[in-house]
């Protein structure tokens, strides 16, 4: 069985419950600077990755996929006559 807690113990006036320390001002102010900083940081990173020489290339090989992916199999079956009319036209 779990022993019973005394509510006494938990009441807001008692010793279980210890302040803590308000955050000064100054500190806020830093830790929110370094914040701002550090998303800065990130975003310079995918604008420099954005500007890429191969950002091109993925660009339109997601272009081509949402285009054909949703129509698989239709792909897949033109590209199969598209080769079975080349091969018997040869």
């Amino acid at each position: 069985m779990l022993p019973m807690l005394d509510p006494g113990l938990l009441s807001a006036g008692s010793s279980a419950f210890v302040a803590l320390p308000a955050v000064p001002r100054e500190v806020q102010r830093q830790r929110a600077l370094q914040d701002h900083r550090h998303s800065l940081q990130r975003h310079v990173l995918q604008c420099s990755q954005a500007r890429s020489r191969w950002n091109g290339l993925g660009c339109a090989a997601e272009l081509v996929h949402g285009l054909l992916a949703p129509r698989f199999v239709t792909t897949v079956a033109v590209v199969a006559l598209v080769l079975a009319l080349s091969a018997c036209g040869m």
